[in-house]
């Protein structure tokens, strides 16, 4: 999320892309699992099979973050729900957002 005011300023992403082998960054989530994060490479030894690919329903190009649809989480140790629903992902936040604020008794919606 880029939110810096009053001078407009890079992200961490925009800052490294130039550096990077691809203009790209995985998340290896796994249920049950510990997740890794890798920018501009694909690790081979990172799955096994297909790579999942997951559509950004709104870019952050007009957004201060990527919408992406889910099939289910878990926060913690609690069960696994299987749900379709709908998350965040951005540069300063974790795709958990949603899923943390479900287990947060103390927050508040605007």
């Amino acid at each position: 999320m880029n939110t810096v005011s009053p001078i407009h300023q890079l992200t961490y992403f925009e800052n490294i892309l130039p550096t990077l082998e691809e203009p790209l960054f995985t998340a290896n989530l796994q249920h049950g699992r510990p997740e890794t994060y890798n920018f501009g490479f694909i690790d081979p030894a990172a799955f096994k099979g297909p790579i999942a690919w997951t559509a950004v329903t709104k870019p952050q190009v007009y957004y201060a973050y990527w919408q992406l649809d889910v099939t289910g989480f878990q926060v913690g140790p609690e069960p696994y729900h299987q749900r379709i629903t709908s998350g965040i992902a951005g540069e300063s936040s974790t795709p958990y957002t949603l899923c943390f604020n479900a287990k947060v008794s103390l927050r508040r919606w605007n």
